[in-house]
């Protein structure tokens, strides 16, 4: 804290030092190099261990007066959760991350919950991931589609409200959400279904990133 960081690195290797949000710099590499090129108006959706939206409005990274523009993952998305107390992850990131399919699904089974998650990860807890649970929603399997089922309805909200308030051209999704199996079907399909019906006027394209995991070091 309170450390200028870009003039001591500056000074020490005598070269030009930018020091930006990981998010943002995704978004600007989409700007250039990725999905974006062209279009004036796009948002960068990462969906990680958090959820951030790196955010472009005409050619412009926008980054509010602290820049903290685009920390979605504090979104509250229901009026039971208002003053929710965010410490390291707000409430969006907390139960609708990758990160958060995981711990939900390992808190469910703890409580004595049936899935066959816990079958397909060889009755280890430690083995469980995002991906094991997605197989196990293709499969069937009544609690991982009931947590990925809240999972899109949590994302949706908060995308919509982007949709709503920056009338973007373009919504890239980037992250680990990029790794899971089936993500079509069991996350961005049913998201967009919902984006249709909630939003009356033309609604933005909706696709994953191109750059993946270098996005940030390109931007």
């Amino acid at each position: 804290r309170d450390i200028n960081l870009k003039e001591k690195i500056s000074l020490k290797f005598k070269t030009p030092v930018f020091i930006e949000n990981n998010v943002n710099l995704a978004a600007w590499a989409e700007k250039n190099y990725g999905r974006g090129k062209d279009i004036a108006n796009i948002v960068f959706l990462e969906i990680s261990n958090g959820i951030a939206a790196g955010i472009i409005i005409d050619n412009i990274l926008l980054k509010g007066e602290n820049g903290f523009a685009g920390e979605i993952g504090f979104t509250i998305v229901n009026t039971e959760n208002l003053g929710f107390k965010a410490v390291n992850k707000g409430f969006l990131e907390k139960f609708a991350s990758v990160t958060g399919i995981k711990n939900q699904i390992i808190k469910a089974i703890k409580e004595g919950k049936k899935t066959m998650v816990i079958d397909l990860a060889e009755n280890n807890l430690d083995k469980i991931e995002p991906y094991i649970i997605c197989k196990a929603a293709i499969m069937g399997d009544e609690l991982a589609n009931e947590i990925i089922k809240n999972i899109v309805k949590f994302l949706s909200i908060a995308i919509i409200n982007l949709i709503l308030i920056i009338n973007p051209k373009l919504i890239i999704i980037g992250g680990y959400i990029l790794n899971l199996p089936y993500k079509n079907e069991l996350l961005i399909n049913p998201i967009k279904d919902f984006i249709e019906k909630s939003i009356p006027f033309e609604i933005p394209d909706i696709e994953f990133s191109v750059l993946g995991e270098d996005a940030a070091i390109i931007g």
